[in-house]
């Protein structure tokens, strides 16, 4: 009885120091589309260019906001789509297609970390 007590008065003190982490998933708002891996990484893709505009790892940006990382040059316009996909759909992938190279972004729930390939 007295543990469960001390359970009890613990429970919203547990609740405060807990990260709390959104569900896996794409959201989109305008040509902006925001990912959250369910791990810590949330970040943001302009699905006009393929520019990552966002990337904030538990609430922190660790994104330089007078550079977008994609490959050096940049894409400049690109044609973007996403899918969900794998094993129970636990993969995001982001393709940003140009007139001469594609882009790849894939996030996996709960992993935080963006894989990108060109």
């Amino acid at each position: 009885m007295l543990l469960n007590k001390a359970l009890a008065a613990l429970l919203p003190l547990v609740a405060l120091v807990a990260p709390t982490f959104a569900a896996f998933g794409l959201t989109t708002s305008g040509s902006s589309w925001t990912v959250d891996t369910a791990g810590g990484l949330v970040f943001t893709i302009n699905s006009s260019n393929g520019d990552i505009t966002s990337m904030k790892f538990n609430g922190i940006e660790a994104q330089d906001s007078s550079k977008f990382s994609q490959i050096s040059s940049g894409l400049g316009s690109a044609s973007c789509t996403n899918v969900r996909t794998g094993n129970s759909d636990n993969y995001i992938l982001i393709t940003c297609k140009t007139s001469t190279l594609t882009q790849y972004y894939v996030a996996q729930y709960k992993t935080p970390a963006i894989h990108m390939a060109t």
